[in-house]
């Protein structure tokens, strides 16, 4: 489905199992989480409530103010993630080698084109394996929120 000039597939399950090592990472960002521990600035398990979900590890949680980026040496054009919520302010901005911005996809834009909402914890609202193909070639992704948190885990780029 077209979404901002991207085309975006959502589905229940990622098929990658790929966690690569963050490029850098900036301000609140909970690195390596596993399910909720119960220690108090830990998230819950955003895959608990998902069959053959549960314990997905690692997996990242940005908070307000965080930032989390990946890089790779050759450009990409599709990106593969397990989505652990699609929050309306969680933001994928795709860059190029040069580092210009060339595209933007929101949490909001998947939301009102699938007609999911993240608060329902049900379907694919709460998480999905989300895969993109962006409109240009991007050489860096950064993943931020306005908003606690942006879950996420199993990254792959080609």
């Amino acid at each position: 489905m077209p979404i901002e000039g991207f085309a975006v597939a959502i589905g229940k399950y990622a098929t990658s199992d790929t966690y690569p090592t963050p490029s850098s990472v900036s301000g609140p960002v909970l690195l390596n989480e596993v399910g909720n521990d119960n220690v108090n600035d830990d998230p819950v398990d955003p895959f608990l409530l998902s069959p053959g979900l549960q314990g997905v590890s690692p997996y990242i949680a940005i908070e307000t103010g965080g930032s989390v980026t990946f890089s790779f040496a050759t450009p990409m054009r599709k990106l593969q993630i397990l989505w652990g919520t699609i929050d309306y302010n969680n933001v994928i901005s795709f860059y190029d080698k040069a580092g210009n911005l060339v595209a933007t996809l929101t949490g909001q834009g998947i939301q009102q084109a699938y007609n999911i909402n993240a608060g329902a914890r049900k379907g694919f609202g709460y998480e999905a394996s989300v895969r993109i193909i962006s409109p240009k070639k991007f050489s860096t992704i950064v993943l931020t929120t306005g908003t606690n948190c942006f879950e996420f885990s199993n990254v792959f780029a080609q």
